[in-house]
């Protein structure tokens, strides 16, 4: 998989969007689909605290166990909506960063 330096990262040029985990797809299909991912040489994972009500994060989180260090993970915030009501305020950046 080609990569592509961004400051001191260096990212594959196809990314991983996880929007779909917890909505649509479950935690075993979601680590299939990681596993895919990262066994083609994909290192950036998109995801957002809103993805699956916080589920995105979670199942991301268990199928790289383990292998964290491996891939550089984006995520979001700021869109309100239902218990993501932080918006921009400081402290729901960092703990939506967490």
């Amino acid at each position: 998989m080609e990569k592509r330096k961004i400051g001191s990262l260096e990212v594959s040029v196809a990314g991983l969007g996880c929007n779909n985990f917890g909505w649509r797809i479950g935690p075993e299909e979601a680590a299939l689909v990681v596993n895919a991912a990262v066994e083609a040489g994909v290192n950036f994972l998109d995801t957002a605290d809103v993805y699956g009500e916080g589920r995105s994060e979670e199942f991301l989180g268990t199928a790289l166990a383990g292998r964290r260090q491996t891939v550089v993970i984006a995520t979001k915030f700021g869109i309100k909506s239902g218990p993501f009501e932080g918006g921009a305020k400081p402290a729901y950046v960092r703990k939506a960063a967490e």
